[in-house]
């Protein structure tokens, strides 16, 4: 029998060794802290089969210089570090382009297409079968025109088969009973999902491979 030793009681460690245990293997998983003691707990467990756009689009030049001068923007830039930051954003800006946003969609979406289909499988006789949902992930829109300024976005999704809605928010209001009416246009991408607790979820699945036999070492490495 094969053993295998995995650094890191994360979602990619605990997940790995489940999958390795289930083939055979003798695992054992060595943390610092233990299970979901890191980035695997405290966030929001999305499972976005649509998020296969990359940031770097080809208007992202033209968006950029608006976004650092509104003071609601997420984007802020201290000047005094833009010589030192040069070089970099000129090599991200080149990935500006359709070439590249292709590539980038096509392997996302290979990764990210099937993933609540892959939790469910991976939680299947678990204690963390209870954290796996299915739900639509909503884009919201102030007005259409917005939407559509957003086309790029949505028909590389499109190329990728992501399905989806395009529905007015007098529409969505009939779905969510929760909406306050501030969107024109929604957009609900069907085939998401969401792990209800990452932090819960991570400890689940590793009390499961200890309890199948796969040793969990809490130390330093």
């Amino acid at each position: 029998m094969k053993h295998v030793l995995i650094a890191g009681a994360g979602i990619v460690g605990v997940s790995s060794a489940i999958w390795l245990q289930r083939a055979g293997c003798r695992v054992t998983i060595v943390d610092r802290a233990g299970p979901a003691s890191g980035t695997s707990h405290g966030n929001a467990g999305v499972l976005a089969a649509g998020a296969v756009v990359p940031v770097t689009v080809p208007r992202l030049m033209r968006k950029a210089p608006s976004m650092l001068f509104t003071p609601s923007s997420p984007l802020f830039l201290r000047w005094s570090y833009l010589p030192k930051l040069l070089p970099f954003l000129a090599k991200y800006m080149s990935y500006a382009n359709d070439k590249h946003v292709d590539h980038y969609a096509k392997s996302m979406s290979s990764l990210l297409h099937d993933s609540v289909d892959q939790h469910h499988a991976l939680a299947k006789g678990t204690g963390a079968e209870r954290f796996v949902t299915e739900e639509d992930y909503c884009f919201g829109y102030q007005t259409h025109a917005a939407f559509e300024a957003d086309g790029y976005g949505w028909s590389k999704r499109q190329d990728q088969n992501v399905p989806y809605e395009v529905v007015s928010g007098t529409e969505y209001a009939k779905y969510d009973p929760l909406y306050d009416g501030q969107f024109e246009t929604v957009v609900r991408c069907k085939s998401h999902g969401r792990i209800s607790d990452p932090g819960a979820y991570v400890k689940a699945l590793a009390d499961h491979f200890v309890q199948q036999g796969g040793e969990l070492v809490i130390t330093n490495i």
